[in-house]
């Protein structure tokens, strides 16, 4: 025998408040080898409603929130100062206290310390030369985060003869670039095409130096050219700026310069790397030589001896667990003599450039609509010369130096 349930809505009535029909709304069961789920619909509308002693928060925009804390850093020498705005509770949330979180790579764990119900705190000791990664959390009165700024990166920075010069934000929109080259090398950012900003490697090859007005979303080009005027291949690295603080790219590893000379390959890598040349037949049989580099990052690897052909030859530096991306491939023939299939230097510079030959601003040096090796050798020509042709000086700043070689790379078309 079954019996029917009938369940009755009624309606509750006040002076000021009318509920219409009030009945349960549907529900469900699920369930999995490690969970299960009861669900019901919540609320149709959302509203507040207060009595004596309780308060009624209904419906699902009435979970609490907070606003994030607007953190901000200076600071002087080895002390880095923190200072954020206060973080408001909405809907049930209140604000008790704060955390600060730091951490030295974007991709390990924030170290969190309890600051108090306060708005500023000092990190101290920082190491000089060193990024920090802060974040700022704020707690309700159990301690739970409830709302985290945004990350703001700072950088220290050291005067070139070690003096600490104290904490170096760097200005709105600006990148800070190190890592490894080659001892004396000229390292360059390019954008867009043009050199935005360039710093000598030190002796011990390593690099550190910021660009300014870098704000938006790109791939820059790192590249550098040794003491020797060669330029080394490109690293590409994607840049995106969000907010006013500077950014750092560290730990660049610049690719080995490489040229043939006779029977040997040389150039500049880090200093101390293993270099490993990879050369390759047109056939498509490959041959690995390695060599080492100096202190200096000075490399020669004696090619062995290969049969009549072009081959293709490439060199890259490990140190470490480090490894460089690939140098420029260049051709290299072998015949009655091993040869480079580039133009020799001539054995005095021109006087000026070919009658009626009016050098570009690019680099494009005896005026055949191309920039490729002969501008590049016409340059070397006269690296650290005096005397050169006007439109040789491509930056314009009265010498033949790294920059102008940056320039034609930059512009490079070849042959």
């Amino acid at each position: 025998m079954s019996v029917a349930l009938i369940a009755r809505a009624e309606e509750y009535t006040s002076s000021s408040f009318k509920i219409l029909d009030p009945v349960l709304q549907p529900s469900g069961y699920a369930s999995s080898t490690n969970f299960q789920l009861w669900s019901t619909m919540g609320e149709a509308g959302y509203g507040v409603s207060s009595a004596t002693s309780y308060g009624l928060g209904a419906g699902f925009l009435r979970i609490p929130v907070a606003s994030p804390p607007v953190l901000a850093l200076s600071g002087v020498n080895s002390q880095l100062d923190a200072t954020w705005s206060s973080a408001t509770g909405y809907l049930g949330f209140s604000v008790a206290g704060y955390d600060v979180g730091y951490r030295l790579a974007s991709t390990s764990p924030y170290t969190f310390v309890t600051v108090g119900n306060v708005n500023s705190y000092s990190l101290t000791p920082v190491t000089v030369g060193t990024s920090y990664f802060v974040v700022v959390r704020a707690l309700d009165s159990y301690g739970f985060a409830i709302a985290t700024s945004s990350e703001v990166i700072a950088a220290t920075s050291a005067t070139a003869g070690g003096g600490v010069t104290g904490f170096f934000p760097g200005s709105p929109e600006s990148v800070i670039f190190s890592g490894s080259a080659y001892p004396g090398a000229i390292v360059s950012v390019i954008r867009d095409g043009r050199v935005h900003a360039s710093g000598r490697a030190g002796s011990d090859g390593e690099f550190n130096f910021t660009a300014e007005r870098m704000s938006g979303t790109y791939v820059a080009q790192v590249s550098a050219v040794d003491v020797d005027g060669q330029t080394s291949s490109h690293v590409l690295v994607p840049i995106q700026i969000l907010t006013q603080f500077p950014v750092s790219v560290s730990r660049l590893l610049i690719p080995p310069t490489a040229r043939v000379v006779g029977t040997r390959i040389s150039g500049h890598s880090i200093p101390a790397s293993t270099v490993v040349a990879t050369v390759t037949s047109g056939q498509g049989t490959v041959t690995t030589l390695q060599g080492a580099a100096s202190q200096s990052g000075a490399y020669t690897i004696e090619l062995p001896q290969l049969p009549n052909g072009t081959y293709t030859i490439s060199v890259l530096a490990v140190k470490g667990t480090g490894v460089t991306q690939s140098s420029r491939v260049f051709t290299y023939t072998v015949g009655p003599l091993p040869k480079v299939n580039t133009p020799e230097l001539p054995a005095q510079p021109k006087a000026a450039p070919a009658k009626g030959c009016t050098p570009t601003p690019r680099g494009d040096l005896n005026c055949d609509k191309k920039i490729n090796s002969t501008d590049y050798n016409l340059l070397r020509a006269w690296y650290g010369r005096t005397g050169f042709p006007a439109g040789y000086d491509l930056t314009k700043d009265g010498k033949i130096s790294a920059a102008d070689f940056a320039r034609i790379a930059a512009f490079w078309t070849g042959d």
